[in-house]
C-alpha cells in the first residue's frame, strides 16, 4: 500500500512538472513571437517610411540615386525613354514623378531629374499648377512628336564598312588625290561635250563626268573606256569576277544589278555595262550641327539655308522657295536631305551615310528631325541616276 502511494505521488510530480515546463515553454515561445512581430512592424514602419523619401521613391521604381543638387536631382534610371523595340515607356516616368510630387519637399516646387549616362532630362514644373507640366530633353509633348523606332535605332545606325581595293585608272587616282576638283585632269581629258542631262562627255564618250562648282560629283566610266578600272577589271568584266578580284563587297544589289565598294576616298558601283563613281565625306559635320541646332531653336529658314549652301556646294538638288518657306536641297555625298515645308523642320533627314554625333542624335531623339537608318543617300542617287538613263 505504501508503494502504491509512493508511485502516485511520483506521477503527480512528474505531471506537475511537465505542466510548469509547457507552461514555461509557452511563455517562451509567445515572447518571440511578440518580439518577431514587433521587429516586423518596425520594418514594415522603416520601410514605409523610407519609401516616403527621395531615394526610397527611386528605388521603388528600380532607379539609383546618384545625388541632389538644389532642385536638380541626379539618378540612373531603370529605363530609357523608349525601349529596345521602340516601345514608349512614358508610364513608367509618369508613375515616378507623380510619386515624387507626393513628397513634401517637392509638392509645390520644380525639379529636375537628370541621367547623365542615358543623357535624359526631365525638367518637372510644378509650381502653382494644377498639372504639372513635363518636359523631356527640353521637349515639350515629347512623346506626340518623337519617334520611338527611331530613338531605339539611333545609337545603332552605321556605314558600310570599307573595302580596300587598289584603284588603276590614272584619272580616277588623280581625281581622288585632288579631291575631286576637275582641274587635277582637265588636260588628261582634252574638250568635253556638254550632255542635256548635266553630265559632260569626254574622249568620245568613254568619261562621262558630272561638275558642279568646280569638282567631280561623278565619274561614269563607258564600254568605250579601254583601260583598267581597278585590277584586272574593265567596264564590262563579269559582276563574278569582280566579286573574285576584290573579295568582299560593301554591298551587293541584285535587283538594280551592281556590286558597291565604299574606299576610304569614293564609292566605286560596278555593272556590267559601266562603273560609276563618287568622292564623299565621312567626318563630323560640326558647322552644319550648329546651324540646326540655331535653325530648330529661332526658325529662321533663309539664314540655315544661306548658311548651309555656303558651306556646303557639293548638292545635287538645290530647290528654295524663301515665300512659301519650303526647301528641297540634298547633299547624297553627305548624307542630308533637307526637304522642308511651311518651315517645319522634321522634314530634314539624315542617312545612314551621315556621321553621327551625340548632337545630331539628340536631334533625333527629340523629335525634331528624322533618320533614314535603311538607306544611304549617295546610293539612292545613283539608283536613281541609272533608273533615268
Amino acid at each position: 500500500m505504501n508503494n502504491k502511494k509512493k508511485l502516485t505521488i511520483v506521477f503527480i510530480i512528474i505531471f506537475i512538472i511537465l505542466i510548469l515546463l509547457y507552461l514555461f515553454l509557452k511563455n517562451e515561445v509567445d515572447k518571440l513571437e511578440e518580439k518577431q512581430s514587433i521587429n516586423e512592424n518596425s520594418i514594415e514602419v522603416i520601410s514605409k517610411e523610407k519609401e516616403n523619401t527621395l531615394d526610397g521613391v527611386i528605388k521603388k521604381y528600380k532607379g539609383e540615386y546618384i545625388s541632389e543638387k538644389s532642385n536638380r536631382i541626379f539618378l540612373n534610371f531603370a529605363k530609357d525613354l523608349y525601349d529596345e523595340n521602340g516601345n514608349s515607356n512614358e508610364e513608367y516616368f509618369e508613375k515616378m514623378i507623380e510619386d515624387i510630387i507626393k513628397l513634401k519637399e517637392f509638392e509645390n516646387s520644380d525639379f529636375h531629374l537628370i541621367d547623365e549616362d542615358k543623357k535624359i532630362t526631365i525638367d518637372v514644373f510644378n509650381t502653382n499648377k494644377d498639372k504639372p507640366e513635363i518636359l523631356y530633353n527640353k521637349t515639350e509633348d515629347f512623346y506626340s512628336q518623337s519617334n520611338g523606332e527611331n530613338y531605339a535605332i539611333i545609337d545603332k545606325i552605321e556605314i558600310m564598312e570599307i573595302k580596300p581595293i587598289t584603284i588603276i585608272s590614272k584619272e580616277l587616282r588623280k581625281l581622288i588625290d585632288g579631291n575631286m576638283f576637275f582641274r587635277f585632269i582637265k588636260d588628261e581629258l582634252g574638250e568635253g561635250i556638254e550632255l542635256k542631262n548635266g553630265y559632260t562627255s569626254f574622249k568620245d564618250g568613254e568619261i562621262l563626268l558630272k561638275i558642279l562648282n568646280s569638282k567631280v560629283r561623278n565619274i561614269v566610266f563607258t564600254k568605250k573606256y579601254p583601260s583598267e578600272i581597278i585590277n584586272n577589271i574593265k567596264v564590262g568584266t563579269n559582276l563574278e569576277k569582280v566579286k573574285e578580284v576584290c573579295k568582299d563587297a560593301s554591298k551587293e544589289n541584285n535587283t538594280e544589278k551592281y556590286i558597291l565598294y565604299r574606299t576610304a576616298d569614293v564609292y566605286i558601283f560596278f555593272y556590267e555595262d559601266e562603273v560609276s563613281a563618287y568622292g564623299y565625306s565621312y567626318f563630323e559635320n560640326t558647322l552644319f550641327e550648329e546651324y540646326l541646332e540655331q535653325y530648330l531653336e529661332d526658325k529662321n529658314l533663309d539664314e540655315f539655308v544661306t548658311k548651309v549652301l555656303k558651306k556646303w556646294t557639293n548638292y545635287d538638288k538645290n530647290e528654295y522657295d524663301p515665300d512659301k518657306q519650303n526647301a528641297h536641297i540634298t547633299f547624297p555625298s553627305r548624307g542630308v536631305e533637307i526637304k522642308i515645308d511651311n518651315n517645319n523642320s522634321y522634314g530634314i533627314t539624315l542617312y545612314n551615310n551621315y556621321f553621327f554625333t551625340e548632337k545630331s542624335k539628340e536631334f533625333v531623339k527629340s523629335g525634331k528631325i528624322q533618320i533614314n537608318a535603311e538607306e544611304d543617300l549617295l546610293e539612292l542617287m545613283e539608283i536613281n541616276r541609272r533608273n533615268n538613263l
